[in-house]
């Protein structure tokens, strides 16, 4: 067993000292544990801790681009969706399938419910 000053290595986690914390409401966190879990963490820790020291934070102008996006493209599936009832079951099953991932992406991103 490592003891201090023995001169042997130590792990990353022993390595970081500092601790970090914030309050958040109840609603918040349930917010973050969602998003994070949409983007594939197994826990809102993990998420938050790379969120926070990534190299590339995403500014959040792009994505209110890519938000926009999103949305376009909701609208053009929800438009042939429409069109396609009653013509063509497959297409019509195809396209809410690409609605519904839609959906999950649209809030892995912004974490805001469908407008």
């Amino acid at each position: 067993m490592a003891r201090a000053g023995d001169g042997k290595l130590r792990s990353e986690k022993r390595k970081a000292a500092h601790v970090i914390a914030f309050r958040v409401t109840a609603e918040q966190l349930d917010r973050v544990k969602r998003t994070a879990n949409a983007w594939g963490y197994e826990n809102h820790t993990e998420f938050a801790r790379d969120i926070a020291l990534r190299q590339n934070a995403v500014p959040q102008r792009p994505l209110a681009q890519v938000r926009a996006r999103l949305a376009k493209i909701h609208n053009i599936l929800e438009e042939s969706m429409r069109s396609s009832v009653g013509t063509n079951k497959a297409l019509h099953e195809i396209l809410e399938a690409m609605q519904a991932e839609l959906r999950i992406v649209f809030r892995a991103i912004s974490g805001d419910k469908w407008q």
